[in-house]
C-alpha cells in the first residue's frame, strides 16, 4: 500500500534515510509516528506532563543516545500557594497575550507611536526593536493525484459504515488507518536537485531586492486547494514544506489594548530564495509521484492530478503555482528571540539584510528565558527560538518548557524543585 511503498520509492531515487531523522540529522525518506506513548496509545502533553509521576523512567536509550522519555519526573505533591507572592514570576506564551504585553512594556518602532499617544499607567521599560519581529513559519504547498481504482484513501472514510468500522478498529486494538504512521522525508536542496531531470532544475534568482508586503491579506493568502470542497473520487496529497525559510514576518499591536488581536504579517515568499526552494520541492513531489513503487498507487502512474491542479509543472509555470497555492503549517516562532539584547544590530547574523526580509536583529529574552529590560518576566514557548527548526514544533516546545521549568525551580529554591529530576535521572539540588 501507500505506506509500504514510501521508503522503497526514496531508495529508488538514491534518497534512503542516512540516519535517525528524530535526532535532527538524518536525511531521506522515512515514516514518523504521531503522538504515541510507549504503549502505542495516542498521547499528548496533558496526560504526559500534568499527571504526577511516581517512578523514574526506565526506558532504554534510543539511537540518539538518550532515553525516549523527555518528561520531568515529579514526586512532590506540594500544593501551590493560594495567593501569588511578590517574587513569583510571570510567564506567558505568545501569540496569546504575550506580544501585546511585551509591546506595552518594551517599545518597538511599530508600537512606539501607539504607546506614546496613550496615557498608560505602565511605563515603557526599554526600547527594543526586536519585539514582534523575526516571525518565521513552515510553508507548505500541496500536490494531489488520483489514486488507482481499489486503493483506499482518506476519501474512503466518507462512507459512514467504513468510518465506523475504522474507528472501531482503533478503539478496540489500536490498529487501522487511525493508527497509521506519517510518511515523511527530510531532504537537502542538493538532494532535491539531484533527483530532478536536468530540464526541471531551476536557475538561482538574481540578488534579492527590497520588497515590502505591508498588506497581510497579500502575504498570508492560504491556498485555495486547502480550503475548497473535496471533489468526488479518491486522491493522495503530497505536501511539500519549506523548513528553513529566509523570509521574515512580524507580529505587532494595533492599539494599546492588550486584549485586541495583533497584526500578523508573515511575509511568506517575500525572499526570492524561498520561491526557488519551494518551486524545487514541488517539482520533486511531481517526480516522486511518478517513481515506483509509489507510482503504482496512482492512476496512470501519477499522471492524473486532482481537479484544480495543473496537469504538468515545469520551470516556466511552477513559480506561479507556488505563489498561488501555498498555505501555513501553523508553526510560528521567533518573535521573542533568545539572544543578547541588541546583539545583531550591527551585523547580518539575524539583522535585516539588503532584501529587508530578515526582520530586525537582536534578542528579546536571555538564555534563561528572561525578558531583557524586565524583572521576573519570562517567555517560554516557541517564540524564543531565533531560527526555524525542521519538522513539527512539538518536541521543541516540550524541551523549552522543561528547561524553563528547571530555571524557575532552581532560582526559587523551594520544595517544588526538591523532587525534580533531569533527563539523566540526576537530582537537581
Amino acid at each position: 500500500d501507500f505506506y509500504n511503498a514510501w521508503s522503497p520509492t526514496f531508495a529508488n531515487l538514491n534518497l534512503s534515510l542516512n540516519g535517525d531523522h528524530r535526532c535532527g540529522l538524518g536525511l531521506g525518506g522515512a515514516t514518523t509516528p504521531a503522538s504515541f506513548d510507549a504503549n502505542n496509545s495516542r498521547s499528548y502533553a496533558g496526560n504526559t506532563y500534568y499527571a504526577l509521576l511516581t517512578q523514574e523512567s526506565t526506558e532504554p536509550e534510543d539511537s540518539c543516545g538518550e532515553a525516549p522519555s523527555r518528561r520531568p519526573q515529579l514526586q512532590s505533591r506540594r500544593q501551590p500557594d493560594p495567593l501569588p507572592r511578590e517574587q513569583h514570576e510571570k510567564s506567558f506564551s505568545p501569540p496569546g497575550p504575550g506580544p501585546s504585553i511585551l509591546h506595552n512594556c518594551l517599545s518597538s518602532p511599530a508600537s512606539a507611536p501607539l504607546l506614546s499617544s496613550t496615557d498608560t499607567t505602565s511605563p515603557i521599560l526599554q526600547a527594543n526593536p526586536a519585539v514582534g519581529e523575526n516571525l518565521q513559519d513552515h510553508l507548505l504547498v500541496p500536490l494531489s493525484f488520483a489514486a488507482r481504482a481499489g486503493i483506499p484513501t482518506l476519501e474512503s472514510l466518507r462512507n459512514t459504515t467504513l468510518f465506523a468500522e475504522t474507528l472501531a478498529l482503533y478503539t478496540l486494538n489500536r490498529t487501522g488507518p487511525f493508527a497509521a504512521q506519517t510518511p515523511t522525508a527530510h531532504l537537502s536542496y542538493a538532494q532535491l536537485l539531484a533527483a530532478l531531470p536536468f530540464d526541471l532544475r531551476l536557475p538561482l534568482p538574481p540578488r534579492p531586492r527590497s520588497r515590502n508586503l505591508s498588506d497581510p491579506s497579500a502575504s498570508s493568502n492560504a491556498s485555495g486547494f486547502l480550503s475548497s470542497p473535496l471533489p468526488e473520487g479518491n486522491y493522495f496529497t503530497l505536501l511539500g514544506v519549506l523548513e528553513r525559510p529566509f523570509s521574515r514576518g512580524s507580529v505587532h499591536i494595533k492599539s494599546p489594548d492588550p486584549e485586541e488581536k495583533p497584526l500578523i504579517d508573515p511575509k511568506y515568499l517575500s525572499h526570492p530564495l524561498d520561491v526557488l526552494v519551494m518551486s524545487t520541492v514541488v517539482l520533486f513531489l511531481q517526480q516522486l509521484a511518478r517513481t515506483q513503487p509509489l507510482s503504482d498507487q496512482f492512476l496512470e502512474g501519477g499522471g492524473v492530478p486532482q481537479p484544480g491542479f495543473p496537469p504538468f509543472l515545469n520551470r516556466t509555470n511552477v513559480g506561479e503555482f507556488v505563489r498561488g497555492s501555498y498555505g501555513s503549517e501553523y508553526h510560528p516562532l521567533g518573535t521573542c528571540a533568545m539572544a543578547p539584547f541588541g546583539s545583531f544590530a550591527n551585523n547580518n547574523s539575524l539583522a535585516a539584510n539588503d532584501s529587508d526580509n530578515s526582520g530586525v536583529g537582536g534578542g528579546v529574552v536571555d538564555s534563561k528565558f528572561k525578558v531583557h529590560g524586565a524583572a521576573n518576566v519570562r517567555v517560554v514557548d516557541a517564540s524564543v527560538a531565533p531560527l526555524m527548526v525542521r519538522g513539527n514544533l512539538q518536541t521543541l516546545v516540550y524541551a523549552l518548557a522543561e528547561r524553563g521549568a528547571e530555571f524557575i525551580m532552581e532560582e526559587r529554591g523551594d520544595g517544588l524543585r526538591e523532587e525534580y529530576r533531569d533527563r539523566g535521572g540526576r537530582r537537581i539540588g
